[in-house]
């Protein structure tokens, strides 16, 4: 079914799985290849590893800095999403969640200023707290996204292994493309 996109006056659009690889370094983190995943075991990944555990799961990121924050790697589609974001909607503000590390949010901002060249962003939780009519979020995670739709926004989907139900970001982008913003 394509993605039909209603009137949205703001639009919010998450890094971690949706612009910014940050599963791929997690799980070098962990001591694991990412290329050695499949498709079931990155949808582990998504509820805290194959071991369940948030603790094991989050302790790596102890150890990291703002550097490794600020140096994630893009996802391949990254460039083209923001750039549709940025023609569909004259308010487009990155929305994301921070781990317990101090250095998260730092990083981040780095990201976000280096990569793509704003400083329109919000980072913290709980990401509903933006959720109202007329605004919606591009999420890879339905912890996000079903709140967001609860407090009377917009969700948009992006399919991921931990996300089977969203849409490619291809039909993400041709929705963005194919609609105009009030």
């Amino acid at each position: 079914m394509p993605l039909n996109l209603p009137e949205i006056k703001m639009l919010f659009v998450d890094l971690d799985g949706v612009l910014v690889d940050f599963h791929s370094e997690l799980v070098k983190l962990h001591g694991i290849d990412p290329k050695s995943l499949s498709e079931d075991e990155w949808a582990e990944w998504d509820n805290h590893g194959p071991d369940r555990d948030p603790r094991h799961f989050w302790e790596p990121l102890n150890n990291v800095d703002s550097e490794w924050w600020a140096n994630l790697p893009k996802l391949p589609w990254a460039d083209r999403l923001w750039s549709a974001c940025n023609r569909f909607c004259q308010d487009v503000v990155i929305l994301t969640s921070t781990p317990r590390n101090s250095c998260s949010a730092s990083g981040k901002f780095q990201w976000i200023e280096k990569n793509l060249g704003t400083y329109q962003a919000l980072i913290g939780r709980p990401k509903f707290a933006c959720a109202q009519s007329g605004h919606a979020l591009i999420d890879d995670r339905t912890i996000n996204l079903t709140p967001w739709q609860q407090y009377g926004g917009i969700p948009i989907a992006l399919r991921r292994p931990w996300l089977k139900n969203g849409y490619s970001v291809d039909e993400i982008i041709e929705a963005l493309e194919s609609s105009s913003s009030a």
